[in-house]
Protein backbone atom coordinates (compact mmCIF):
# COMPACT_ATOMS: atom_id res chain seq x y z
CA UNK A 1 0.00 0.00 0.00
CA UNK A 2 2.97 2.35 0.53
CA UNK A 3 3.66 2.25 -3.23
CA UNK A 4 0.08 3.27 -3.97
CA UNK A 5 0.34 6.33 -1.71
CA UNK A 6 3.85 7.36 -2.74
CA UNK A 7 3.17 7.02 -6.47
CA UNK A 8 -0.33 8.52 -6.18
CA UNK A 9 -1.57 5.42 -8.03
CA UNK A 10 -5.17 4.36 -8.54
CA UNK A 11 -6.17 0.84 -9.56
CA UNK A 12 -8.73 0.91 -12.38
CA UNK A 13 -10.05 -2.64 -12.73
CA UNK A 14 -12.74 -1.65 -15.25
CA UNK A 15 -9.94 -0.42 -17.55
CA UNK A 16 -7.64 -3.32 -16.62
CA UNK A 17 -4.85 -1.05 -15.47
CA UNK A 18 -3.24 1.34 -13.02
CA UNK A 19 -3.42 5.14 -13.24
CA UNK A 20 -0.44 7.03 -11.78
CA UNK A 21 -1.07 10.75 -11.22
CA UNK A 22 2.43 12.20 -11.04
CA UNK A 23 2.59 16.02 -10.64
CA UNK A 24 4.84 16.37 -13.70
CA UNK A 25 3.00 13.88 -15.92
CA UNK A 26 0.30 11.25 -15.67
CA UNK A 27 0.67 7.64 -16.74
CA UNK A 28 -1.67 4.71 -17.35
CA UNK A 29 -0.17 1.22 -17.01
CA UNK A 30 -2.19 -1.34 -18.96
CA UNK A 31 -2.66 -4.71 -17.26
CA UNK A 32 -1.77 -7.90 -19.07
CA UNK A 33 -2.42 -11.57 -18.59
CA UNK A 34 0.50 -13.96 -18.30
CA UNK A 35 0.64 -16.45 -21.16
CA UNK A 36 2.78 -19.03 -19.43
CA UNK A 37 2.41 -20.37 -15.94
CA UNK A 38 5.07 -18.91 -13.65
CA UNK A 39 6.32 -21.79 -11.56
CA UNK A 40 9.66 -21.77 -9.85
CA UNK A 41 10.85 -23.42 -6.65
CA UNK A 42 12.85 -20.37 -5.54
CA UNK A 43 9.86 -18.05 -6.12
CA UNK A 44 7.24 -20.35 -4.59
CA UNK A 45 7.02 -18.39 -1.33
CA UNK A 46 6.46 -15.05 -3.06
CA UNK A 47 3.68 -16.32 -5.36
CA UNK A 48 0.04 -16.75 -4.38
CA UNK A 49 -2.12 -19.48 -5.78
CA UNK A 50 -5.45 -18.68 -7.40
CA UNK A 51 -7.18 -20.28 -4.40
CA UNK A 52 -5.32 -17.97 -1.97
CA UNK A 53 -6.27 -14.92 -4.03
CA UNK A 54 -9.90 -16.05 -4.22
CA UNK A 55 -10.05 -16.62 -0.45
CA UNK A 56 -8.52 -13.21 0.22
CA UNK A 57 -11.00 -11.51 -2.09
CA UNK A 58 -13.89 -13.28 -0.35
CA UNK A 59 -12.61 -11.90 2.98
CA UNK A 60 -12.56 -8.43 1.43
CA UNK A 61 -8.77 -8.08 1.45
CA UNK A 62 -7.27 -5.55 -0.93
CA UNK A 63 -5.28 -7.41 -3.56
CA UNK A 64 -2.82 -5.84 -6.00
CA UNK A 65 -0.57 -7.35 -8.62
CA UNK A 66 2.12 -5.34 -10.30
CA UNK A 67 4.97 -6.38 -12.54
CA UNK A 68 7.76 -4.14 -13.70
CA UNK A 69 8.88 -5.07 -17.19
CA UNK A 70 11.92 -3.50 -18.77
CA UNK A 71 11.21 -2.13 -22.21
CA UNK A 72 14.33 -2.28 -24.32
CA UNK A 73 14.51 0.38 -27.04
CA UNK A 74 16.61 -1.80 -29.36
CA UNK A 75 13.96 -4.56 -29.50
CA UNK A 76 11.85 -4.24 -32.65
CA UNK A 77 8.32 -5.58 -32.66
CA UNK A 78 6.88 -7.02 -35.87
CA UNK A 79 3.89 -5.18 -37.31
CA UNK A 80 1.23 -7.46 -38.82
CA UNK A 81 0.93 -7.21 -42.62
CA UNK A 82 -2.63 -5.83 -42.45
CA UNK A 83 -1.52 -3.02 -40.14
CA UNK A 84 1.57 -2.29 -42.25
CA UNK A 85 -0.64 -1.96 -45.36
CA UNK A 86 -2.94 0.52 -43.59
CA UNK A 87 0.02 2.52 -42.28
CA UNK A 88 1.49 2.68 -45.78
CA UNK A 89 -1.85 3.65 -47.35
CA UNK A 90 -2.42 6.49 -44.86
CA UNK A 91 1.20 7.49 -44.22
CA UNK A 92 0.34 11.16 -44.70
CA UNK A 93 -1.99 10.94 -41.65
CA UNK A 94 0.11 8.82 -39.26
CA UNK A 95 3.27 10.26 -37.68
CA UNK A 96 6.44 8.14 -37.89
CA UNK A 97 6.31 7.64 -34.11
CA UNK A 98 3.33 8.03 -31.79
CA UNK A 99 3.63 10.65 -29.02
CA UNK A 100 4.02 9.50 -25.41
CA UNK A 101 1.50 12.01 -24.03
CA UNK A 102 -2.09 12.94 -24.77
CA UNK A 103 -2.63 15.67 -27.35
CA UNK A 104 -3.31 19.22 -26.11
CA UNK A 105 -6.90 20.30 -25.41
CA UNK A 106 -8.73 21.48 -28.51
CA UNK A 107 -11.05 24.46 -28.82
CA UNK A 108 -13.95 22.13 -29.64
CA UNK A 109 -14.77 19.01 -27.61
CA UNK A 110 -16.26 15.98 -29.32
CA UNK A 111 -19.95 15.47 -28.66
CA UNK A 112 -22.31 12.67 -29.61
CA UNK A 113 -25.66 14.04 -30.71
CA UNK A 114 -28.59 11.84 -29.72
CA UNK A 115 -31.60 11.30 -31.93
CA UNK A 116 -34.77 12.90 -30.56
CA UNK A 117 -37.05 10.31 -28.98
CA UNK A 118 -34.34 7.63 -28.89
CA UNK A 119 -34.86 5.05 -26.16
CA UNK A 120 -32.04 3.48 -24.17
CA UNK A 121 -31.31 -0.20 -24.81
CA UNK A 122 -33.30 -2.52 -22.56
CA UNK A 123 -30.47 -3.98 -20.52
CA UNK A 124 -30.05 -4.37 -16.78
CA UNK A 125 -27.12 -2.46 -15.23
CA UNK A 126 -23.99 -4.38 -14.30
CA UNK A 127 -24.37 -5.72 -10.75
CA UNK A 128 -21.42 -5.55 -8.36
CA UNK A 129 -20.57 -7.14 -5.06
CA UNK A 130 -20.60 -4.71 -2.09
CA UNK A 131 -16.79 -4.78 -1.88
CA UNK A 132 -16.51 -4.00 -5.61
CA UNK A 133 -19.01 -1.15 -5.31
CA UNK A 134 -17.15 0.33 -2.32
CA UNK A 135 -13.85 0.19 -4.23
CA UNK A 136 -15.47 1.74 -7.31
CA UNK A 137 -16.91 4.59 -5.21
CA UNK A 138 -13.50 5.18 -3.62
CA UNK A 139 -11.78 5.29 -7.03
CA UNK A 140 -14.44 7.56 -8.54
CA UNK A 141 -14.19 9.94 -5.59
CA UNK A 142 -10.42 10.09 -6.15
CA UNK A 143 -10.90 10.75 -9.86
CA UNK A 144 -13.51 13.45 -9.15
CA UNK A 145 -11.24 15.17 -6.61
CA UNK A 146 -8.33 15.04 -9.08
CA UNK A 147 -10.57 16.57 -11.76
CA UNK A 148 -9.99 13.66 -14.15
CA UNK A 149 -13.70 12.86 -14.50
CA UNK A 150 -16.82 14.95 -14.20
CA UNK A 151 -20.48 14.18 -13.57
CA UNK A 152 -22.27 13.02 -16.70
CA UNK A 153 -24.81 15.26 -18.40
CA UNK A 154 -26.15 12.46 -20.59
CA UNK A 155 -29.95 12.39 -20.88
CA UNK A 156 -29.93 8.66 -20.22
CA UNK A 157 -27.43 6.03 -19.20
CA UNK A 158 -26.68 3.41 -16.64
CA UNK A 159 -25.39 5.21 -13.53
CA UNK A 160 -23.23 3.07 -11.32
CA UNK A 161 -22.21 5.48 -8.59
CA UNK A 162 -23.67 8.65 -7.20
CA UNK A 163 -22.04 11.64 -5.55
CA UNK A 164 -24.55 13.92 -3.93
CA UNK A 165 -27.40 14.51 -6.33
CA UNK A 166 -25.25 14.21 -9.46
CA UNK A 167 -24.85 10.88 -11.21
CA UNK A 168 -21.43 9.70 -12.38
CA UNK A 169 -21.37 7.54 -15.49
Amino acid sequence: MDFMLLANAMVMPYLNGLFIANPSSTCFVQGTYLQDSVRSTEKKDSLMSAMQVKAGLKRGEQTYLAALIEIKPDVVQEVPDEVAELLQEFKDVFPPELPKKLPPRRAIDHAIELEPGARPPAQAPYRMAPAELAELRKQLDGLLEAGLVQPSKAPYGSPFCSKGSKMVQ
